[in-house]
């Protein structure tokens, strides 16, 4: 809104000058230039307000001569009539192109709503607590102004405590989604009736492999939250790290290729005290997306939410 406003203003303050110019300088046919406020207009402003400097345009070309007639000469007819006829023509063509671009705009901010929702239906939001794990998730595209993309994440709680899946897929865009979608869908399916990570892992491979291209892959962590740690099975994803007392890099002692370049999927576990938080990225680029689940909040109520394991 604020754009449009400087730019409303810059077009009146030329319209102005010029129409000032021409009355000034009658001998210097300025009259022309009237024609730049609705061309102006027409960059950033609605077609109702290219409109009306095109009719302000056509006014002052018209009424100069007569309204200033003992100051300004009047033009030959046939000046005056093409003065007219330029004018009126390049302020048709200012109020058309205002029209075309407000209706790209409007298709485009239409496209980014379904954007945005497709995104947010994939991706759904996490719960602020599950299972006694109070989780966060906070995202940003690592490429400005991008809506959609190949991050992914969902949770489910297990008897043993709260699973999480964490992952990346190649590429950006509608493409990402696709490969996105078709790994939560497989996770969504089978993480509930699936005990064992390492099995879920081959299994999500199994499912996605039919959707992944020849130079496609997706980079993939599962954990699962159990009393006093995590068990994890990372599958080429950036590892977490533990917050707590210091920042303790998670690698895998095994690290294993993503999803779709056969993976070997490894379990390890690691020990988590009440209050250490564990986070992660969806990319190695340290710019997207966060999630960090920090302690519980019964932890930070009542102590200790798991013992630690002997």
């Amino acid at each position: 809104m604020r754009s449009e406003f400087g730019w409303l203003l810059r077009a009146a303050v030329f319209e102005t000058g010029v129409a000032a110019a021409a009355v000034a300088c009658p001998e210097v046919p300025l009259s022309t230039l009237l024609v730049v406020g609705p061309l102006l207009a027409a960059q950033r402003l609605p077609t109702r307000a290219t409109a009306a400097f095109a009719a302000v345009a056509t006014l002052l070309v018209l009424a100069i001569p007569t309204v200033f007639r003992d100051t300004v000469p009047p033009p030959t007819v046939q000046d005056h009539a093409v003065r007219v006829a330029l004018i009126a023509f390049c302020s048709l063509w200012a109020v058309l192109t205002a029209h075309d671009r407000t209706l790209s705009k409007a298709a485009l901010e239409h496209m980014t709503h379904l954007a945005e929702v497709s995104q947010q239906a994939l991706a759904r939001p996490l719960p602020a607590e599950l299972g006694g794990l109070a989780m966060a998730v906070r995202s940003r595209s690592a490429s400005e102004g991008a809506l959609v993309g190949g991050d992914l994440h969902d949770a489910v709680l297990m008897p043993s405590g709260p699973r999480l899946i964490i992952g990346d897929v190649t590429g950006h865009g509608l493409g990402a989604v696709r490969l996105s979608s078709a790994v939560l869908c497989a996770f969504r399916h089978t993480a509930a009736t699936e005990p064992d990570l390492v099995r879920l892992a081959h299994t999500l491979d199994d499912r996605v492999r039919t959707e992944l291209g020849d130079e496609d892959f997706v980079t993939l962590l599962l954990a699962d939250f159990v009393p006093g740690g995590v068990h994890l099975v990372n599958c080429g994803h950036p590892p977490p790290l533990r917050v707590g007392g210091r920042l303790d890099l998670l690698e895998s002692p095994d690290p294993s290729p993503p999803l779709g370049l056969s993976p070997t999927p490894r379990l390890h576990t690691i020990r988590l005290s009440p209050s250490s938080a564990y986070s992660c990225t969806p990319t190695a680029s340290p710019r997207p997306a966060t999630r960090r689940a920090p302690r519980s909040p019964s932890t930070a109520r009542s102590g200790p939410h798991c013992p630690p394991p002997p």
